[in-house]
């Protein structure tokens, strides 16, 4: 896994900015009706922030012991984080994978905009989490339960950490 000594603050990553607010469709009507995009709008509560926000492409280290990894795939810009403090390390693989299973054997999953690279991001996860033998969690996975994925025979296990 890559690491970049380049310092931002963590406010996103510009991939997907530029996808979240240049955003053009049209909703439903049953969605209309419950929703406000005048004041809902990403573009709109992100806007008086704008001039505040640091963004970063690619792998960066955006805190101290905060990096960056590219995940793209569920959206453009997406990234993983690795977390390093006090010798110790682990990975949130933020939006990229929903649950262990989809991590562990490739499921293809719906509502990624860009299905080839997010299995490729989840292949490349899953593969740097196995050679480093590290933690990890997401925060789609129940509970935000952390465990390290095991090379198990001809594919992969879950081994969940107390």
């Amino acid at each position: 896994m890559a690491r970049s000594s380049s310092a931002t603050r963590p406010t996103g990553a510009t991939g997907d900015w530029d996808h979240f607010v240049s955003a053009s469709y049209e909703t439903p009507a049953w969605e209309k009706a419950q929703t406000n995009p005048e004041v809902d709008a990403a573009l709109v509560r992100l806007a008086p922030l704008a001039d505040r926000m640091k963004y970063w492409e690619g792998e960066a280290e955006i805190l101290p012991g905060l990096h960056t990894l590219d995940a793209a795939g569920h959206t453009p810009g997406t990234d993983a984080f690795i977390i390093s403090s006090n010798g110790e390390r682990g990975v949130l693989l933020g939006d990229i994978v929903h649950c262990q299973p989809e991590l562990l054997y490739g499921w293809k999953f719906p509502v990624h905009t860009q299905a080839v690279s997010a299995l490729q991001s989840v292949e490349r996860m899953r593969d740097d989490l196995v050679e480093e033998q590290l933690p990890c969690s997401a925060s789609h996975f129940t509970g935000m339960t952390w465990g390290r994925v095991v090379k198990n025979g001809n594919g992969y296990g879950w081994m969940p950490e107390n």
